[in-house]
């Protein structure tokens, strides 16, 4: 999926070299360019995000292998050229979570604790490192003391954690609601869209507001209110907490890679909606509908198991 991706940014470029030295010199070109280039590659390249989670269950219940952990990396690696933040956050996430999910009845508070510590460390780590891969943070605007780096490496991460919040504000007291689901249903408008059966959904990166800087995230709730109002906002609230924890319990009843992987997606979709909404992604539909299958296969054959 990596490779069919790459591949049409590279005919887009006109050559894989000129793609490398984009990607060294002028990433935010790239990113550009992820617009333009329709391919299934994105589709096809979260089976390897699965991938990775599944080998982080191998690893953790004994079977080690040091082929699958180098091919891990390479997948891990290969997704930056997406020019995105989130999916490495989002990888490295689900294998904190599926090793902790297993690890569970041997981790002490204190080692809980630790854990948590070190995620957000590495999160912020990975979000100002890349963003300033791409351009988004110049470590040296505020001077060359180490200080000044400091300030201006944290200045995006306060403004991405409250800026949500902002936005979110500014749309209810604006906008009026579109009274559809095609935002908060966006993988399902999407496929429609292309059976020409509707026509296709508003794009997810939502135009930028000043709030007064310039942000365009507006939480989990953004969509959902775009799309049905205050009432459509109470119902996605319950869902995305109630019926998300009734969901993730019930994965955990049947333990494996898989349904572990669904989980993760869950808390991850929790864990970022203080900033935009993963419940309308396609890989979250993806890894859920996955888990789904199995869990429900491994009940039917407890069933099974438990009449014969």
């Amino acid at each position: 999926g990596i490779w069919n991706y790459a591949s049409g940014l590279a005919e887009y470029f006109g050559s894989w070299m000129d793609l490398a030295e984009r990607m060294l010199t002028a990433t935010h070109e790239v990113r550009w360019a992820g617009e333009e280039v329709s391919n299934f590659g994105t589709q096809l390249s979260y089976m390897g995000w699965l991938a990775i989670w599944m080998t982080t269950y191998r690893e953790t219940v004994g079977n080690r292998s040091w082929l699958l952990r180098f091919l891990s990396l390479i997948q891990l690696l290969s997704n930056f050229i997406f020019v995105d933040r989130t999916r490495p956050l989002w990888i490295l996430f689900g294998v904190f979570a599926v090793a902790a999910a297993l690890r569970y009845g041997k981790l002490t508070t204190a080692k809980t604790l630790r854990l948590m510590l070190l995620s957000v460390i590495l999160s912020v780590g990975i979000f100002v490192a890349i963003g300033s891969w791409i351009g988004k943070i110049d470590l040296r605007a505020r001077g060359d003391s180490p200080e000044s780096a400091v300030l201006t490496a944290l200045e995006p991460v306060y403004y991405y954690a409250t800026s949500g919040f902002a936005y979110l504000d500014q749309i209810m007291l604006t906008e009026e609601p579109a009274r559809t689901l095609e935002r908060s249903l966006y993988p399902m408008a999407q496929i429609m869209s292309r059976a020409g059966l509707v026509d296709p959904p508003p794009p997810q990166i939502n135009e930028f507001l000043y709030v007064p800087m310039p942000t365009n995230v507006g939480t989990f709730l953004e969509p959902l209110y775009r799309d049905g109002g205050v009432p459509l906002v109470f119902v996605g609230i319950f869902l995305h907490t109630f019926g998300f924890g009734w969901l993730g319990t019930w994965l955990l009843r049947f333990p494996s890679a898989v349904t572990l992987a669904g989980w993760s997606t869950l808390c991850f979709c929790n864990a970022m909606a203080f900033f935009t909404p993963k419940f309308n992604n396609s890989p979250t539909w993806l890894f859920l509908a996955l888990a789904g299958v199995v869990a429900i296969r491994a009940r039917l054959y407890d069933r099974k198991n438990d009449y014969v």
